[in-house]
């Protein structure tokens, strides 16, 4: 264990978070609320029932299934099976699906960790937010499980958390220090670490890429008018900035607001619905009913809306329907300022400087065309131009741009993009010729995507599962630079390829 987790645990707040996770299995009821009040406190953000009521009586009722179900059973059990005789427990006294099921195992977790001292039991106390459990693991050294369950999968989305517990006792024997302790440094150690090195720019959003619909409920619904944030299901490919276009369920039935993605959306294994985003930013809009977005020409025709709006958390709408809603929040209420709400943006490039050479296309149009999707303007810091690639002794590969180069050894640089500029494709034959020297370069540097442009157009392709390019089949990508420039949808289109923030995942 690294100096400064010592240090931590150490400290009169180390000690007090110690504290906290530190119990008998005897403490008076008063002594045992207090502690849970003080857990909640710390992770209210990442469990979904965040008020200290459903919190408390939560781990009550499944301390009280557990017991039931021991009462029953008085052969050893493993740890596994004490886990899931509970939960059947708890689903035939409740009544649940086999669906909410995953969603009970951060009480759950927190009951055995309180009722067996001497076991592997340890609170995972997310499920909203997994990611913050997950990153809170890489940072103080606990091993992640990469390969997470299928929200189908049930029961191994449960059988998730047995997995947890072996990684983290397995951290525990390692660095002798007490279960209280461990859970120490993931609720307090690492939250107060991730807090300190956020910036002003890390909050700042991405530009938006994509438009999703959502479904607030009712009780939903009452948190949009009090707290201004929220968290939904949502479509697994929403990004940070992105667009939610609210729409509150009946009773209400209507469209309410507008809001921004804050994070990427996020895999959560013990939730009811997996996949989640947190939305902030809101703006409420003039209510559009069902009623009139049914009977209206162009909304009516919306695949969403033929369908009665059922199942719309995660639909994507295209920037001409949110257009067109925009539209219709003017007409319901002419006082209403569109320009408040987020838009997906043009490019907008200046296409009358000159071209009249090779550099001209990388200078006035490919460089100008990477600053609007997110890159640097700096070389050297996400992309580096005309780099050279030493391959044995004589041969070198110099492409136009590459993104993101990353040194794995002394012969070997690879890259997740390259685009390779031309002056002008003229015909078939150029063009394949550029495409090949374009591949040239790619192949080498291991690109998942490759980009050829010329003073006319830009062309993206993507690399099939060995790595190979093909000019017919591995195409995902084609206009001109006129429309990139003009059509917003088209920009976009482009963006969701080769943005930065696409690319730099892939590095």
């Amino acid at each position: 264990m690294n100096f400064n987790l010592q240090q931590y645990l150490g400290s009169e707040y180390g000690k007090s978070v110690t504290d906290m996770f530190t119990f008998t299995g005897q403490e008076p009821e008063d002594v045992l609320d207090a502690k849970l009040l003080k857990i909640l406190e710390l992770t209210n953000k990442s469990l979904m029932a965040s008020e200290s009521e459903n919190f408390v009586g939560y781990f009550y009722n499944s301390g009280f299934a557990t017991n039931e179900f021991l009462a029953k059973n008085t052969d050893d059990l493993s740890y596994q099976d004490i886990l899931f005789g509970a939960l059947d427990e708890i689903q035939k006294s409740n009544g649940l699906t086999d669906r909410e099921l995953p969603a009970f195992v951060p009480y759950m977790s927190l009951f055995l960790y309180y009722d067996f001292i001497e076991s592997p039991y340890y609170p995972i106390l997310f499920n909203w937010k997994y990611n913050n459990f997950t990153d809170a693991c890489k940072l103080i050294g606990v091993e992640v499980i990469e390969d997470l369950p299928l929200q189908k999968d049930i029961a191994d989305r449960i059988n998730l958390y047995i997995l947890l517990c072996d990684n983290l006792d397995a951290y525990r024997e390692k660095n002798n220090i007490t279960k209280a302790e461990l859970c120490s440094l993931l609720y307090g150690y690492a939250p107060k670490y991730f807090d300190s090195i956020k910036t002003e720019e890390s909050e700042l959003l991405a530009s938006p890429t994509r438009i999703w619909f959502a479904g607030a409920s009712k009780g939903d619904y009452d948190q949009l008018t009090t707290i201004g944030t929220g968290i939904w299901q949502c479509n697994p490919l929403t990004q940070r900035g992105d667009i939610v276009v609210m729409y509150a369920l009946s009773p209400h039935s209507h469209i309410h607001s507008v809001w921004r993605a804050v994070q990427d959306a996020t895999f959560n294994p013990f939730d009811i619905y997996c996949d989640r985003i947190e939305v902030g930013h809101i703006v409420e809009v003039p209510h559009i009913s069902s009623k009139e977005l049914k009977e209206d020409s162009f909304t009516k025709e919306i695949p969403i809306i033929r369908k009665n709006l059922q199942g719309l958390n995660g639909v994507e709408l295209t920037i001409d329907q949110y257009k067109y809603l925009q539209k219709m929040f003017k007409a319901k209420d002419s006082s209403f300022d569109i320009s408040v709400l987020p838009q997906i943006e043009r490019a907008e490039l200046d296409l009358n400087k000159p071209l009249a050479i090779e550099k001209d296309v990388e200078e006035n149009l490919l460089i100008p065309l990477l600053e609007k999707l997110g890159y640097s303007s700096v070389r050297g810091e996400d992309w580096d131009r005309q780099l050279a690639v030493k391959l044995g002794r004589n041969e070198k590969y110099i492409p136009d741009f590459v993104f993101f180069p990353r040194e794995i050894s002394s012969h070997q640089i690879n890259a997740p993009f390259i685009i390779e500029a031309k002056y002008d494709f003229k015909n078939a034959r150029q063009l394949k010729k550029d495409f090949d020297q374009g591949v040239s370069y790619a192949h080498p540097l291991r690109s998942k995507l490759m980009g050829i442009c010329d003073k006319e157009q830009i062309r993206i392709y993507r690399a099939d599962a060995d790595g190979m390019f093909f000019e017919d089949t591995s195409i995902v990508f084609h206009d001109f630079w006129g429309n990139i420039s003009a059509d917003a949808e088209v920009f976009n289109r482009l963006k969701k390829l080769i943005g930065r923030d696409v690319i730099a995942k892939m590095a």
